[in-house]
């Protein structure tokens, strides 16, 4: 039995390109799920939850306290079409996430808040009267 060597890398540049250019394109970039970028601040009052998601609405979003979670997430259909004399085009983007906190024992999980402006998801989650700092105090020594 003899054992041939096989070299294929004069065909993988048939499919190289084709891939590459797919991914690039813009119609691709409409089935990329993407998870949007968080940055969480917490001050004596309470926690702020700045979540950028630019091209929703407040409508697309859902925000659910559930077993101590905070879940923010959104499920975007969006569909459009181009009619034009000769043909018709269609396309569909769909964009969808989901973004889970576990909340610490401190907050008011009744005294959330949310507020979308320009491209930012603001939640506001407040501490409880007991978990805000209290200004510090001096001992006095006996």
């Amino acid at each position: 039995m003899t054992l041939v060597k096989w070299n294929n890398t004069h065909n993988l540049h048939r499919f190289g390109n084709f891939f590459d250019d797919l991914y690039t394109r813009d119609v691709a970039k409409g089935f990329s799920n993407r998870v949007p970028a968080v940055n969480i601040k917490e001050s004596k009052e309470g926690y702020e939850v700045a979540l950028s998601a630019s091209g929703f609405e407040k409508e697309d979003f859902k925000i659910v306290v559930e077993n101590n979670t905070l879940i923010i997430s959104s499920d975007k259909q969006v569909e459009n079409n181009t009619v034009e004399e000769k043909y018709t085009l269609k396309e569909f983007s769909y964009t969808n996430f989901s973004r889970s906190f576990v909340l610490p024992s401190t907050v008011d999980a009744e005294g959330i808040q949310a507020k979308y402006e320009n491209g930012i998801l603001k939640v506001h989650i407040p501490k409880k009267a007991e978990a805000k700092e209290k200004a510090a105090r001096t001992i006095d020594i006996a």
